[in-house]
């Protein structure tokens, strides 16, 4: 878990990095800034993705079930 957590945590800070050197009109105004919102953003994916990974492979599962439902009926 805190492997993810440093991981996410680097990715976040690294995206967001990315962002202010190759999008127009995005800019960063101190180091400071850049390691608490990757720090947020890295914490949120942590969180999130076990949560949208479980949703979307259920929904998957039970869609699978209802085709091969209808189909072989």
């Amino acid at each position: 878990m805190v492997r993810t957590l440093i991981t996410g945590v680097i990715v976040g800070i690294a995206g967001l990095w990315l962002t202010t050197q190759f999008v127009p009109g995005t800019r960063l105004e101190d180091l400071k800034t850049l390691v608490v919102a990757g720090t947020i953003l890295g914490i949120i994916i942590t969180v999130v993705k076990p949560f949208a990974n479980f949703i979307i492979t259920s929904l998957l599962f039970f869609l699978g079930i209802a085709i091969t439902l209808f189909f072989f009926k």
